[in-house]
């Protein structure tokens, strides 16, 4: 009985044994498999082959930012990937541009802003102002779209032939200028309504952030500082546009404000005005426009030899960041939103 009971026990530990082997083993080969697929997924990006000869679409979607926001990825799966406010880091736009002007298979830039929503003026210049650089290096610059907006055209200005698709049905087509303006929304009339006192401590006269709750309309100080702001931002807009396009700001300024004038009154033709005084150079159709295109990089099937700024960021970029941990740096804080500069206290 003994015998059998030690025989029986030596197989069960030599199962054992062989499990936690086996177990081990596995546990390894998963761990080395995790490894490889990090490094992969570092190195996978530079396999994106950049054209001997191509052209650079700039394409930003939504808005243009310093820094994306964090998206959860709960709310993320359950839109089905869609999100509703796309982000383009304007950090990304730049390097693109800027690592462009030195690399001789780029042979131009294209701006394809038909996806832009907006951003700040500041990072426009900041791209702009990289678009500039780039032109100094003897390599066009081109805009074709549909139409442009206020907030699309001051990227557009930066090119050297700004296009309109003749082929496209949009409305009111060419360039629509309409310049800056803000609109506070008040609600003290509806908070009385609903029988809700606003007790608000402020200091000084031009503290006018909580004046949408305690007033109907602004208040002459408000009205004051923000017609400085805004005059200030649209002389910036216009002479930035005046500069890049050959155009004085009176003559902007009175395509804007006198649109019954400029425009023909039998079909209210903007592309017209817009080809007239200069904000826009040619109305194309996309035949012509991938010709002119395949004459700059070179012919691809139907198409020319181009490339995305993204990819082209993946195919040039180091997988890595390169950081020396030993150096001095200098720490960016990306603030958004409003910033509270008052106190206040709502009560039923």
């Amino acid at each position: 009985g003994n015998t059998g009971n030690t025989g029986l026990m030596a197989i069960v530990r030599a199962l054992w044994h062989f499990i936690t082997a086996l177990k081990d083993t596995v546990g390894n080969l998963l761990f080395i498999a995790f490894i490889c697929l990090i490094i992969y997924a570092l190195t996978s990006q530079q396999r994106i082959q950049v054209p001997e000869s191509a052209v650079l679409v700039i394409d930003p979607e939504g808005v243009i930012v310093n820094q994306k926001r964090a998206v959860d990825p709960v709310a993320g799966f359950l839109a089905g990937g869609q999100s509703e406010a796309t982000e383009t880091n304007a950090r990304d736009i730049i390097d693109a541009i800027r690592a462009a002007a030195d690399d001789v298979r780029i042979r131009g830039i294209v701006l394809d802003l038909s996806k832009l929503a907006g951003s700040s003026l500041s990072l426009y210049e900041e791209i702009g102002q990289a678009l500039q650089t780039f032109k100094e290096s003897n390599k066009p610059v081109y805009v074709f779209g549909s139409s442009y907006t206020q907030s699309q055209y001051f990227l557009a200005a930066h090119a050297d032939k700004v296009y309109v698709d003749a082929d496209a049905q949009s409305f009111p087509g060419g360039v629509f200028l309409h310049g800056f303006s803000t609109y506070p929304l008040y609600m003290n009339e509806a908070l009385d309504k609903l029988a809700l006192s606003i007790h608000i401590f402020k200091a000084g006269i031009y503290k006018d952030a909580a004046e949408t709750l305690t007033r109907q309309s602004m208040s002459e100080y408000s009205r004051g500082a923000n017609q400085l702001l805004v005059d200030d931002l649209w002389q910036q807009y216009l002479s930035t546009v005046s500069v890049q396009r050959g155009i004085s700001t009176e003559a902007i300024s009175d395509y804007i404000e006198n649109y019954s004038k400029v425009i023909d009154l039998g079909d209210a033709d903007f592309l017209r005005a817009s080809i007239k005084l200069g904000l826009v150079d040619e109305e194309i159709t996309r035949t012509a426009w991938r010709e002119e295109m395949q004459d700059l990089s070179g012919k691809s099937g139907d198409n020319y030899y181009q490339i995305n700024f993204r990819s082209y960021l993946a195919a040039t970029r180091p997988s890595l960041p390169r950081i020396n941990p030993g150096g001095d740096k200098v720490a960016i804080i990306v603030a958004s939103g409003t910033i509270p500069v008052s106190y206040t206290h709502l009560t039923l």
